[in-house]
């Protein structure tokens, strides 16, 4: 198994080649599931506009994911239950059943926005996203009261630094590795995008794998990791 390394794959097929008990830590934002059909303006406006062929553009994040198979090898391949997963509210139920189902502990984790997109009509600023946490046993690091908390407020990723349409800021990511990794622990990110959380990982001397299924943000995650990566 080499460690550092970005696959251009289907997850699963990754996944199902890494060894049991290996990884100790998964982080990851997965496939969002979110209404696309409707007819009036919503929060996913913005991002509608972003496309000429709205409906088959979206789908690489609007149409939700295997989540049986995948965290179920992510069970396997983990040393101990010990995941973050970005969500949409349409998935908290399943997602958070899934582990639960399993006899895990699970907890419902807020990131705010203090910079959300402007506001559009009859819908709710986007001003919050969802992390599910999976805990049994991993590491945990006390790093005090205002580290600890459910609520982790900060500002959404802008202009030229954005290089994927949902992409998480490097703190967040950063902050939530360090409650639950160590150095030289390995991190698995199964659906890492333009390789934010491999950043973060980078960053703070944690090793990682990393499996994207579009070549285009493969290929932006390459570059940006290319000083690091074993090819």
């Amino acid at each position: 198994m080499e460690i550092n390394k970005i696959y251009n794959s289907d997850c699963l097929e990754i996944l199902k080649e890494l060894p049991d008990n290996s990884i100790d830590l998964v982080l990851t934002d997965p496939p969002y599931l979110i209404n696309q059909n409707n007819g009036g303006r919503t929060k996913f406006t913005n991002i509608r506009r972003m496309y000429k062929n709205k409906s088959e553009n979206l789908k690489f994040i609007a149409n939700s994911f295997d989540i049986k198979n995948v965290f179920n090898e992510c069970l396997r391949v983990l040393k101990k239950p010990n995941l973050y997963i970005f969500c949409s509210n349409l998935q908290i139920t399943e997602i958070m059943g899934f582990f639960e189902n399993k006899k895990l502990s699970t907890t419902l984790l807020i990131w705010e926005k203090p910079n959300p997109a402007p506001l559009i009509n009859n819908v709710y600023t986007n001003d919050a996203e969802f992390i599910i946490c999976v805990k049994g046993g991993a590491t945990w690091n006390n790093l005090g009261y205002f580290k600890q908390k459910k609520v982790f407020k900060y500002d959404i990723v802008q202009g030229k630094q954005k290089k994927h349409i949902t992409e998480k800021p490097l703190p967040l990511l950063k902050h939530l590795l360090e409650l639950k990794s160590n150095k030289d622990q390995l991190v698995l990110d199964p659906f890492c995008g333009s390789g934010s959380t491999l950043q973060a990982c980078k960053e703070l001397n944690r090793n990682y794998i990393g499996i994207e299924i579009l070549e285009k943000y493969y290929k932006i995650s390459k570059d940006r990791l290319k000083q690091d990566l074993l090819f």
